[in-house]
Formats: C-alpha cells, structure tokens, sequence
C-alpha cells in the first residue's frame, strides 16, 4: 500500500513502543566484504543473458552502467577488505568511537556509494525493460519471470550494498552520527561484515514524519500513537460494557 504525503494522511500507530526498534532496523544496514564481491561477480557474468531479453537500443546504456559499476566495485570491495584485516578488533568486532571513520575509509565509502548506487539503478532499468517486453508481449513469461527474479535477488542486494556505503559516507551531516563497526566473518574465512546503525531515530522520525504531519494551524494533520494494543483496548472496553449491562440487569 502506498500511502500519501504526511501533509494529507492522519497515522494511528498501535503498538507504538515498538515504534523505535523497527525504526533503527529500518534505518541500518550491512554487507559483508568478499560476500559482495561474489554476488557481484556472478551479476556480472549474468549481465548479458538479462540485457538480451529487453530491447538492445534502450538496454545497451544500462547494461554498460552495470558493468562499469561492477568492474569499479570489486576491486574496491576487495581493497576494502584487506584495509579491515589491519584495524584493531576486540573479540572479532572493531567500532568507531561516535560513528567517525578513520579518513581512508571515508573517503572510500564515497567512492563506493558512488558506484553501488549507480548499479542498483542500472539493475533496475534492465528488469523494467524487460517486465515491458513481458508486458507487450514481446517475450515469454516463461523465460522473462525466472530472469526477473533472480534480477531482483541482485537488485535487493544492490540495494542493501548501497544503503550501507550511503551511511557510511556521510555521517557528518547527520544530525545524530550513526554508529558504525566492522566484524569478521564467521561465515566466510577472512572476509568482514560491515554494520552501520543510527544511535537513536528521533531525529529521522521528527524529519520524515512529526515535523509534517503536526504542529500547523491551519491544516490538520495529527499523528495518534498507542502504546495498548487497539485489540486490547476493544477487548477491555466489551467487557466493561457487558459488566455494566450485567450491572443494570441485577
């Protein structure tokens, strides 16, 4: 379901003390290192079999977009990697005091924002170009539908890559740091497992939600939270009315 804008919807929230775990989770997000870097390899080998199943004159730049990004990010991740295997770990975890990154590291998250953002959407024009050949027609759904999703496994994972080196980029015009750390793998033999988190989400609640949908005069846009579950509360409230019908009836 889409929702509209904030400014136009009223929001009832039950089980509303859950409200700030499910917005940090929302909110984080991590990747392993090598473990990209293989998804990524295997894209890359499958990128031509996606784009041959849309129209070569509009898929040509977006496969091209893939591929270059792809190319970028291995190597990068990989780089990356071998930088994590030097920081100082306690019990196989490294944090950064206050989510700051040493500068290296920084810089390199922007760089692979940068290329993660850039195939993700790539990825995601392929797939639409070829839901339109399905659509039209124009290709079986029999061939289309696998292709589609396992392209959408890649997309996800695009995705989720992306959202990592996004926080981990730009901390510093946050107005509350996010809390950033590295752990080894304990799937995968000298790979690492980057973890980004913010330390609280008021702020991004405020931003994206109370700031809009409370506190103007002359439009009502109210925002009702519950910390009692509604059933709860409709349950509670039957049985105070049978009470007072019984009640009356004595």
């Amino acid at each position: 379901m889409i929702l509209p804008e904030p400014e136009n919807t009223i929001f009832i929230f039950d089980e509303a003390h859950h409200l700030p775990h499910v917005a940090r989770d929302h909110a984080s997000a991590s990747a392993t290192l090598k473990g990209a870097g293989s998804w990524l390899e295997r894209l890359n080998q499958s990128a031509s079999k996606f784009s041959g199943m849309a129209d070569e004159k509009r898929v040509s730049r977006f496969r091209n977009e893939l591929q270059d990004a792809i190319q970028q990010l291995i190597p990068l991740l990989g780089e990356v990697n071998t930088y994590c295997g030097g920081l100082p770990f306690e019990e196989d975890s490294c944090r950064f005091e206050n989510g700051e990154l040493p500068s290296w590291l920084e810089e390199q998250a922007k760089v692979l924002k940068q290329y993660s953002q850039k195939g993700a959407q790539a990825s995601a024009k392929i797939a639409d170009l070829i839901s339109e050949r399905l659509k039209d027609g124009e290709i079986s759904a029999k061939l289309a539908e696998p292709a589609l999703a396992e392209l959408g496994f890649y997309i996800q994972r695009f995705d989720n890559l992306a959202a990592v080196w996004r926080l981990m980029a730009e901390p510093q015009k946050r107005k509350v740091l996010p809390r950033a750390w590295i752990e080894k793998s304990k799937e995968r033999e000298g790979d690492h497992l980057v973890s980004v988190a913010p330390l609280e989400v008021g702020w991004q609640l405020d931003q994206q939600l109370w700031s809009r949908c409370v506190g103007l005069s002359w439009c009502l846009r109210p925002c009702v939270l519950s910390t009692l579950s509604l059933s709860s509360v409709i349950r509670l409230e039957s049985a105070k009315k049978r009470k007072t019908e019984f009640s009356s009836w004595r």
